[in-house]
């Protein structure tokens, strides 16, 4: 429960009403002395933080998943795929030390590398002509956006790296990221597992 604090102004007569001082007003200034501070030690976004955040690289973000995993399924290529949000600067981080060149590997790796908005509720393109023999089924075949996906797979941390084949994932995730030293590592093995899954290995 808010207490009003009463303020006697100050030379006033004892006889003068008090002045009171509204919680309310005494909030709402230490509301704007805290966004300050708080800005001035670029803890708060600025319209120039937006911008660049705008402006900011991304993967692949394909607007189509179904023949994604078909083409996968067929080439036996696993996915690697970047669940992010923006303006998140370990997902930034992590683009730059690790994802931006495994992609510029991914032909030669053998994979392909993607990387969905966690909160991108824009529906995914129907494939224009469906496989007579579709390879993906099940509860992913019926996947309509990124924030679905994101869902289903109960992914809720960003940065987060999951590995799909196309009945769903194929190699333990990798969620958050705080230094690089071994999560290459982390990533190679990963990526070795989910290809031996796509090809019927353990």
């Amino acid at each position: 429960m808010w207490r009003f604090t009463h303020t006697r102004v100050s030379g006033s007569p004892a006889h003068l009403p008090m002045r009171v001082r509204s919680p309310w007003r005494v909030l709402a200034r230490a509301l704007l002395l805290a966004m300050i501070t708080l800005t001035a030690a670029g803890l708060v976004p600025t319209a120039r933080h937006a911008q660049a955040a705008s402006t900011t690289p991304h993967l692949e973000r394909p607007r189509s998943l179904v023949p994604l995993l078909e083409r996968a399924a067929a080439k036996q290529q696993p996915i690697v795929l970047l669940f992010s949000i923006e303006g998140c600067g370990w997902c930034l981080r992590l683009r730059r030390d690790q994802l931006f060149g495994l992609a510029a590997q991914a032909a030669s790796r053998g994979i392909q590398v993607i990387e969905f908005d966690l909160n991108d509720d824009t529906p995914f393109t129907a494939p224009a002509q469906p496989a007579p023999k579709p390879a993906v089924t099940g509860w992913l075949a019926d996947i309509r956006s990124p924030y679905m996906l994101a869902f289903r797979l109960g992914v809720r941390i960003a940065p987060t790296v999951v590995f799909l084949g196309p009945t769903g994932e194929i190699a333990d995730r990798l969620e958050g990221y705080t230094t690089p030293d071994f999560y290459s590592a982390y990533l190679d093995e990963r990526i070795a597992k989910a290809r031996a899954s796509l090809r019927g290995g353990k």
